[in-house]
């Protein structure tokens, strides 16, 4: 069973753009930035990487959310109890184009209700997480 201060650390760490790799006896957490967040490669990075992927058996490897799944948390976020004109100006920014990014200029404008989105994600990020570690235990 997923301890609930592994699941915590392991969505900190997702949510800052990192890949996880949960070592399955002691549950040391190497946390790895994630090239798609942005990170410059680096042989340092590699190096890990191929470490942790050669011994990929002693581990649970976790990764951040697909952008769809960001993108679904969004759409979550909206049925949250936000004012009607938040919420129109919430729905608009996700049905053009580049949603992730549309959603996230409205939530900056807003100190409250940025926030409320940082605590909203993270709660959810636990969630999706204790989620993910209970399917790995099962198999």
């Amino acid at each position: 069973m997923a301890h609930k201060s592994l699941t915590k650390a392991i969505s900190r760490e997702l949510a800052k753009g990192n890949i996880c790799y949960v070592n399955r006896e002691s549950l040391k957490i190497t946390a790895i930035p994630d090239l798609a967040a942005g990170a410059a490669d680096t042989p340092e990075r590699q190096a890990q990487v191929e470490a942790l992927e050669n011994k990929i058996r002693r581990y649970y490897k976790v990764t951040r959310m697909t952008d769809y799944e960001e993108v679904h948390v969004m759409k979550d976020f909206i049925h949250e109890e936000l004012s009607k004109s938040i919420k129109k100006e919430l729905k608009n920014a996700l049905k053009r184009e580049e949603p992730k990014r549309n959603f996230m200029r409205v939530i900056e404008n807003d100190e409250i209700l940025e926030q409320y989105w940082v605590n909203f994600k993270a709660k959810w990020y636990q969630e999706w997480v204790r989620g993910y570690l209970l399917d790995i235990y099962k198999y």
